[in-house]
């Protein structure tokens, strides 16, 4: 309840400072309620043991004492909670106990139908103020009304809580006359008098006045007088009043083919990015992908870098074993015969293709070894069997 409270007093001739704190207890239930002590720790000043004739034992070596955590604990207290009588007990009483008075008012007693006025409820007095109920105004034809959230408003004294609970009500007339709104009635128990008590308000008259609005109030009726659609202006461009004038509107021919343009692209954009993504995905998971897909391109250049003399032999075999090793992943500048045919059978070339890679290898060497000389139709030949071998390998390894 408020502040804690701090003063001074002497017990047994020693001085002490109090603290007081003080709370407000409203029991939910009848009968015997425990309330659990309370506790406080503290720090408490021990002062040296010196003898009292001892020269230590003086203001001054005081200020030299220990101090000593402690507990302190409060009594446990027992209190009786009586039940509410049930003689003369209200009807939809609401377990509000104290003292209290209530007082109403409207913001304003005149106001034309559809505008709104507040009612105002205040609840006074000493008790659990927090507890007192919405006081609900009865729904009704002749209005609307619109609850708002309660204030509290609530100050401690010698006798416990004392305060107030304002309630707002916007009320909106929807017809004009004279509207009453009921008395509001609450019931209380008030311990000093030990009985019930009602607190109940006047009834109030709110004069209904008509609307401004002819939209508003009790109009019985109202005509309209039919007339035709006019054309008030034509300062507001583009507002056209025949069909005409959107005859020559049509698009040109440019931009709709622009506007086709810049529709389509981006749907190149999305399919070349997903073969570039596959692209990706086969390079980062088929180490040999770049030496085959390049393997066709560079044999094709070296070809044409293969000329007629002593060397033809030597460099037509070492290309085609390194065409062979770039198809296969591997160094094919060491590849025999026999290599070939035993890892080209693993890729399941057909075996003519083999046999006659392994044939033009083997004239390649007779050709470098025996001495034999390189005639214009033989290298010719060995040209196109060349190109056909490549392109035959490059079909079937992929």
């Amino acid at each position: 309840m408020g502040d804690a409270k701090t003063h001074e007093k002497v017990v047994n001739g020693q001085l002490w400072n109090i603290t007081e704190i003080k709370w407000a207890l409203f029991p939910s239930k009848t009968g015997e309620i425990k309330i659990p002590s309370a506790s406080l720790t503290a720090d408490v000043v021990v002062k040296n043991d010196f003898n009292e004739r001892s020269f230590f034992n003086t203001p001054f070596f005081d200020q030299l004492a220990t101090t000593k955590r402690q507990v302190f604990n409060t009594e446990q207290l027992t209190i009786n909670v009586k039940p509410l009588p049930e003689e003369n007990k209200p009807a939809g009483f609401s377990n509000l106990v104290g003292t209290f008075n209530v007082n109403v008012g409207l913001s304003s007693n005149e106001v034309k139908v559809g505008d709104s006025t507040t009612l105002t409820v205040t609840i006074k007095g000493n008790g659990n103020i927090r507890d007192i109920p919405f006081p609900h105004l009865p729904q009704s034809q002749e209005y609307k009304l619109y609850e708002d959230e309660p204030t509290v408003k609530i100050n401690t004294n010698a006798n416990g809580l004392e305060g107030s609970k304002t309630f707002t009500t916007a009320i909106v007339p929807l017809k004009k006359g004279t509207i009453t709104i009921p008395a509001i009635s609450i019931s209380s128990f008030d311990p000093k008098e030990n009985k019930y008590t009602n607190l109940s308000t006047s009834s109030i008259t709110l004069k209904v006045l008509p609307s401004d609005n002819p939209m508003n109030g009790t109009i019985n009726s109202y005509s309209v007088d039919k007339q035709g659609v006019k054309i008030l202006g034509k300062d507001i461009s583009p507002i056209f009043s025949n069909e005409s004038a959107l005859a020559n509107n049509s698009i040109s021919p440019v931009i709709k083919i622009i506007f086709i343009i810049l529709s389509i692209i981006p749907v190149i954009g999305f399919i070349i990015s997903v073969f570039y993504y596959k692209y990706l995905s086969k390079i980062s998971s088929d180490s040999g992908f770049i030496r085959r897909s390049k393997a066709m391109k560079k044999a094709v250049q070296k070809i044409k870098t293969l000329k007629q003399d002593t060397e033809f032999y030597n460099n037509a075999s070492l290309l085609l074993r390194e065409f062979i090793g770039d198809k296969i992943n591997i160094d094919g500048r060491a590849l025999t015969s026999m290599d070939i045919k035993t890892k080209l059978t693993v890729f399941k070339l057909n075996n003519d293709l083999i046999n006659n890679i392994i044939r033009f290898l083997s004239e390649c060497d007779a050709g470098l070894y025996g001495g034999k000389i390189l005639s214009n139709e033989n290298y010719s030949m060995l040209i196109e069997n060349l190109n056909k071998l490549i392109n035959r390998i490059d079909k079937e390894i992929k």
